[in-house]
């Protein structure tokens, strides 16, 4: 059955202002992430009135992310994950001021709102590998929900397949 979550843990966590913010910030992201995906593609319905074109903007904003998702975990392995969130959140905020510049301005195509979301399904590969691997524990976010994860960074793979003792004898040799 189900295991209960303890709350308490969840409580300890929060007192971590890092974490905090951490948190906060991934929540307000998802937040935005959301609405801008419901209002695209009400958007395209609107402008098109073509449940194909709806279906083809939903396809290249999440094909990218799976295609990419390989490449996205070597890099995030090789980057500074505090530095890479910053970059994507940063880079996935002017794609969303581009898009309400776009709309604000009644110049938005519907080839605006393809080529922006194929941006967006980019970095989508990389927000899903920006989970620190010590919280493999809860490393599925909550954006994620039913839907399938792309594949893991090889330090979430290492930590979920091995028990922690193994671990300091893998990572001294790789």
């Amino acid at each position: 059955m189900f295991n209960a979550i303890d709350l308490s843990l969840i409580a300890r966590a929060l007192h971590h202002r890092n974490y905090r913010l951490y948190c906060y910030g991934q929540g307000t992201s998802l937040i935005g992430t959301w609405a801008q995906r419901v209002a695209v593609g009400w958007l395209v319905y609107r402008l098109t009135g073509s449940a194909l074109m709806l279906g083809v903007v939903g396809f290249v904003g999440d094909i990218p992310a799976v295609l990419a998702a390989p490449i996205a975990g070597v890099l995030a392995d090789r980057w500074d994950r505090r530095r890479l969130i910053m970059v994507v959140q940063s880079l996935a905020m002017l794609q969303a001021v581009a898009l309400a510049a776009l709309v604000l301005t009644g110049g938005v195509a519907v080839w605006h709102i393809i080529a922006l979301t194929l941006f967006s399904g980019l970095l989508t590969a990389f927000k899903r590998k920006q989970i620190p691997s010590p919280t493999v524990a809860i490393r599925m976010p909550a954006s994620e929900g039913p839907r399938s994860r792309a594949p893991f960074t090889s330090e979430e793979l290492r930590a979920t397949a091995l028990p922690r003792s193994s671990l300091r004898s893998i990572s001294s040799t790789i």
